[in-house]
C-alpha cells in the first residue's frame, strides 16, 4: 500500500487540513471491507482506480468525485482490485467556505460532487486522471479550491463560529452556552449558525471530537485504561463512553482498539 499525506498551500490552510493518497491493489475476487467513522471534517474524495461500494448509500458511489459532509454514525464500504484515492480532508468549517450551500445539506450524506459543483469537479477529475504526477494533481485541486473560494461573499456570522471551533476540544471543557456567549449570540441562535457553518449541531460535533479525543489518547499512550480514556475524554463514566462508540463505531472501545490501532484523524497530522 502507498499512503501519503500532503499539508495544503498557507492560501488554504485556513479551508484545507490535508490532502491524502491512497493506492492499493487487492488480489482477483477479493473484497476489502472497511468501516468509516465519524471524524468531524468534511471530505471531497476522487476515485482514480476501480469505485468503491457501500451498502448504506444510495448509489452515489458510483460517481468518481464524493463529497461527504458530518457524519454521526458509522458505514461500511468495499473496495476491490485496483484502489486509488486522493482526498482532500476538509477542515469542519471547509464546506461551507466552497459553496453557497449549507453545510447542513450534507448531514449523514455521501453524495457526487457534481451536484454541489457541477461539470466543473468533472473536469477536475479529469484532469487528474490524465496527470500521474501528485504534486501537479495537488496543484489542478488547488486551483479548483481557491476558484470556489474566492467565488464566496464574506459573512461575519461565519467567522464568528469559526473562531470558536479551535477550543471545541475535551481537555479544554467548554459548554456549548460557553461557545456561544463567547461568539456573542445567544444559545439558539449560535445552535443554529453552527450547524449551517459546520453540518451538524453543536452538541453533535462536541460528541464526535470527544469521540475522536479518545482515539487520540489511545494512540499516544496505548498502556492507558479504558477508565482513563473515559475521564480523560470527557465521558461520565465508561458505560457512557462504550454507548458512544457503540453508536459511533459499532464496537465498543476495547473491541475497536483490538481489532485495528487507534487513529484519530481529528486530532492527528
Amino acid at each position: 500500500m502507498n499512503f501519503k499525506i500532503i499539508h495544503p498551500s498557507h492560501q488554504l490552510a485556513g479551508i484545507v487540513k490535508h490532502y491524502w493518497l491512497m493506492e492499493c491493489s487487492y488480489k482477483a475476487k477479493a473484497v476489502h471491507n472497511q468501516r468509516i467513522v465519524p471524524t468531524g471534517l468534511p471530505e471531497l474524495t476522487f476515485i482514480l482506480g476501480n469505485k468503491i461500494t457501500s451498502q448504506s448509500d444510495s448509489g452515489y458511489f458510483n460517481s468518481h468525485t464524493l463529497i461527504s459532509g458530518q457524519q454521526n454514525s458509522f458505514y461500511d464500504i468495499q473496495a476491490s482490485g485496483k484502489l486509488k484515492l486522493l482526498a482532500v480532508t476538509l477542515l469542519p468549517s471547509g464546506f461551507a467556505q466552497l459553496c453557497r450551500h449549507p453545510a447542513s445539506e450534507l448531514f449523514n450524506q455521501t453524495i457526487c460532487a457534481r451536484q454541489i459543483w457541477g461539470q466543473s469537479i468533472s473536469e477536475v477529475c479529469e484532469q487528474l486522471y490524465e496527470s500521474n504526477n501528485l504534486q501537479q494533481q495537488i496543484l489542478l485541486i488547488e486551483q479548483f479550491l481557491m476558484k470556489q473560494m474566492a467565488e464566496q461573499q464574506p459573512c461575519y456570522k461565519s467567522e464568528r463560529v469559526r473562531h470558536i471551533i479551535p477550543h471545541i476540544n475535551p481537555a479544554k471543557k467548554m459548554s456549548i452556552q460557553s461557545m456561544a456567549e463567547q461568539s456573542c449570540w445567544s444559545r439558539k441562535n449560535f445552535d443554529r449558525s453552527f450547524k449551517s457553518l459546520v453540518g451538524c449541531s453543536p452538541k453533535q460535533f462536541t460528541n464526535i471530537i470527544r469521540f475522536q479525543y479518545a482515539l487520540h489518547l489511545k494512540s499516544k499512550r496505548p498502556h492507558l485504561s479504558l477508565l482513563d480514556v473515559a475521564f480523560q475524554s470527557g465521558y461520565y463514566d465508561q458505560a457512557h463512553m462504550n454507548n458512544d462508540f457503540i453508536k459511533l463505531a459499532g464496537l465498543t472501545p476495547r473491541q475497536l482498539f483490538s481489532s485495528c490501532p487507534p487513529h484519530s484523524d481529528y486530532f492527528g497530522f
